[in-house]
Formats: C-alpha cells, sequence, structure tokens
C-alpha cells in the first residue's frame, strides 16, 4: 500500500530542516512495508483546479508563510492527481514517525463511505482515503473554507486544517476521526507519533534532533 507526503521547498530558517526530513521519511516508513512517495507542486499543478486555487488561497487569511499556506491547500490537488482508481492510500505529514502501524492496519481501518483521519486532533493527516475520496475532497475542502471564512471574517488564519476542524466539531460526517496519530511527548506511546510545532518547536527543540531520538529507540 502507499503512502504519500507532500513537499516543496520554502525559504526560511524554520523550514531548513524540512528537506532532510522527507529522506528521514521515506526510511522510516518503507520498513514496516509501505511504499512512499512524495509528491510536489508538479503533481498539483497538473489538477485542473490548480490555476484557480493560487487565485482562491491567497485570499484566505493566513498568520504563516504564504508558500506554506498554498502548500496546505495545494498537496490535495497532487494527491487527487497522482492516485488511480482502485487504489487507496495514506496520506501523511513527512514529520510524522511511523513506530508500527502496517499497511495491514490501514486496510482495516479504511472506510469506503468516509475519510479516516487518524490524527489525535483536528490535523488533516494521516487520513486513509481511496482514489474516489480523493477526488472528492478538494471541492468540498476550498468551499468550506471559503464559507468559514465569511462566517468568521475576524479569524487571522485559514488553512486545510479548518475544514477538519470543522468536519470533526460540526459532525458533518465527510470522516470519521480515531486517535491513532499521537503529539509527540516524551515517552509517548503510539502507533505513530506527530512532531508537530506545538509539541517540538514550540517546546525548544528541532524536529530533526526528535526524530533521531525516535530513531534510536524504535529503529530506523
Amino acid at each position: 500500500m502507499k503512502a504519500f507526503c507532500y513537499y516543496e521547498p520554502i525559504e526560511g530558517e524554520q523550514f531548513d530542516e524540512h528537506g532532510p526530513m522527507v529522506h528521514s521519511w521515506r526510511r522510516n516508513w518503507e520498513r514496516l512495508g509501505w511504499v512512499p512517495g512524495v509528491l510536489t507542486e508538479t503533481q498539483a499543478k497538473a489538477h485542473a483546479a490548480y490555476r484557480r486555487w493560487s487565485t482562491s488561497v491567497p485570499q484566505l487569511a493566513s498568520i504563516n508563510h504564504r508558500a506554506y499556506q498554498k502548500a496546505c491547500f495545494v498537496r490535495w490537488l497532487a494527491l487527487a492527481e497522482i492516485l488511480r482508481p482502485g487504489e487507496s492510500a495514506v496520506f501523511v505529514d513527512y514529520d510524522v514517525f511511523n513506530v508500527s502501524f502496517t499497511p495491514a492496519d490501514a486496510r482495516r481501518l479504511a472506510s469506503p463511505d468516509q475519510v479516516t483521519n487518524l490524527h489525535y486532533g483536528q490535523c488533516s493527516q494521516p487520513v486513509i482515503l481511496d482514489y474516489r475520496q480523493a477526488q472528492a475532497l478538494p471541492a468540498v475542502l476550498m468551499e468550506m473554507t471559503q464559507a468559514l471564512a465569511l462566517e468568521r471574517p475576524d479569524q487571522k488564519d485559514w488553512n486545510d486544517m479548518s475544514f477538519w476542524e470543522a468536519d470533526k466539531k460540526r459532525s458533518l460526517g465527510f470522516a470519521r476521526y480515531l486517535d491513532i496519530c499521537l503529539p509527540y511527548v516524551p515517552y509517548v506511546e503510539a502507533p505513530m507519533i506527530h512532531l508537530s510545532w506545538e509539541a517540538v518547536d514550540g517546546a525548544g527543540s528541532r524536529k530533526s534532533q526528535v526524530w533521531k531520538e525516535l530513531e534510536a529507540l524504535y529503529g530506523t
């Protein structure tokens, strides 16, 4: 089974370790039987909605680097473009360390009726989805985010997580949510561990440093 992450280089010191982490992510997921792939803006640009999104995304408020905000949205176009009929995949951030989550686990948890979101909070990844769901998701995600932005004009930050947060809190039913991927804290035990900014960078550590600690603990 395939596992995809999305990576596009972004200028800025806070992003300088992300490129090497993608290679570490690939090795980490391969060891558990996954076929990992790294999506880029090249696949996103091939999607029919890319040009329209390039205009729509900058109209949404953001406190983040604009290139980062854009990547958060267009990565879903890249996935929709690359996934083929009959295929299912896990779409995951490259700062998610896989401890024990296997393709067999994903097949067991996948649903033909809903996207399966494996994150402990309202994050957008990791998710399990099939071709049909990947095709439907971009339009729903953008339309919902734009509607939310009109509903809450004072909100200062919009990204793809805004959709998942609304889906979960309002029980809209696009996805079902399972706490499989947990945030990094020392000695956390979970099938997947997310080295989120809040959990790692916000605490004064660097993701690459914590990743190496997890590799020493669980293997590469």
